[in-house]
């Protein structure tokens, strides 16, 4: 009984394979000749690449063999074998000769000279006898010129009148009332030229010390007189300038 069962389960089961086994069997017959013709063109097409490539490829060629020469190279050549040197003979000997030795010569008489006669020297001519001149008395010394004091006075009371022509009062010293007097050193020299001048003393204002120096070095002094400091290159002086308001 259940080998029966089991007999129909599987013959139920087979059913549907052996069904479509039965179709596709039957639709392969009836496209058999379409399928044959399909394996026919690719079977062909194989062949054609199959022939193609046979004909690219080249014929298989062997190479030819190279010609091989033997050459025979000659022996290398021997080495000369040294050759002993012969010893040098000895350089022969000098023969030593004898010196000759010749005689003296024989002694010759010398004859001496005549001395000869001095002749007498020429007699000098006598120089007469000049005067012996007496040495002078010294001069005395040039005495200095003395100075004139009278010149020396006048001098410089011209100085002081030439440089009172030259005071200039300053307005502004005027209108503030400056007042005073200012003492000026000056030097001059021989010619008349003023070698420099200074404030000896101040007046207490810079306007008048100022307008007294101005006055000075406006000033155009004259020669000194030859009598008037006689021997000094230079004189100094000094000269009182006042300020005062008439």
């Amino acid at each position: 009984m259940e080998q029966t069962l089991s007999l129909g389960l599987m013959a139920s089961a087979m059913t549907p394979a052996t069904t479509g086994c039965e179709q596709f069997c039957s639709r392969a017959f009836r496209h058999r000749e379409r399928i044959a013709a399909a394996g026919t063109a690719i079977s062909s097409i194989f062949l054609l690449l199959a022939l193609q490539f046979v004909s690219a490829a080249p014929p298989d060629t062997e190479p030819e063999p190279m010609p091989i020469e033997l050459v025979h190279l000659p022996p290398p050549p021997k080495e000369p074998e040294p050759v002993p040197e012969k010893p040098l003979p000895p350089p022969p000997k000098a023969s030593v000769q004898p010196k000759q030795v010749s005689p003296p010569p024989a002694p010759v008489a010398q004859v001496k000279p005549a001395p000869a006669m001095a002749e007498p020297a020429p007699a000098l001519p006598v120089q007469a006898q000049q005067p012996v001149e007496q040495p002078k008395a010294a001069e005395p010394p040039p005495q200095p010129p003395h100075s004139n004091p009278a010149a020396e006075s006048g001098y410089q009371a011209r100085a002081r009148a030439e440089i009172e022509k030259q005071k200039r009062y300053p307005e502004e010293a005027q209108q503030l009332g400056m007042t005073g007097s200012v003492l000026v050193s000056y030097t001059i020299a021989r010619d008349g030229r003023l070698l420099r001048a200074e404030i000896a003393q101040s007046s207490g204002f810079k306007l008048l010390d100022q307008a007294a120096l101005q006055a000075v070095q406006r000033t155009r002094f004259e020669t000194m007189p030859a009598d008037a400091w006689a021997g000094a290159r230079e004189q100094s002086f000094r000269t009182r300038i006042t300020f005062t308001l008439d």
